[in-house]
């Protein structure tokens, strides 16, 4: 979270297998409070999401595979986080400026950003939120029946 450099949070919980969803807006230090309630719901079969709150400078591109996220790197597009959200499966949080920037302009980089993806045959989910790391994964499955733990990577800047 940290990386993100985000002082608030919209955290939301989705039941994997009825929908339903929760959603709390936290600071950093109430986000961190939580993690026992939230891997206590984790456990119970939600998904933990997370998006910053309020103005913000970040998007989010999901289903991104280890090309993929290679191929980010190659047209200088450097993500702030990267989470590995399955095997071989990577979202990554892009930071536009060092300054928020207004949803309509966020929104019109990130279609930027896709046409750019389209064009090299890429294809990236359009979510307004990434999964949280040290949560599993519930829509995964491993064999055995085991859920992916959503897991944070270094990304050198």
């Amino acid at each position: 979270m940290m990386a993100m450099g985000c002082q608030r949070f919209v955290v939301t919980l989705i039941d994997a297998k009825l929908g339903k969803q929760e959603e709390r807006d936290w600071d950093q230090d109430k986000v961190m409070q939580n993690i026992g309630w939230l891997k206590h719901m984790n456990a119970r079969g939600y998904d933990v999401w997370i998006r910053p709150s309020g103005e913000h400078n970040l998007i989010v591109l999901g289903g991104l595979s280890a090309a993929q996220l290679q191929a980010l790197n190659e047209r200088e597009y450097l993500p702030a986080v990267v989470i590995e959200t399955g095997t071989g499966q990577y979202q990554a949080w892009l930071k536009l400026s060092n300054v928020p920037v207004v949803d309509n302009l966020r929104y019109q980089v990130k279609q930027e950003v896709f046409k750019d993806f389209e064009r090299a045959g890429i294809k990236a989910t359009d979510r307004a939120d990434g999964r949280l790391a040290g949560f599993t994964n519930q829509q995964v499955q491993l064999s055995g029946g085991a859920t992916p733990i959503c897991v944070a990577q270094v990304v050198g800047r």
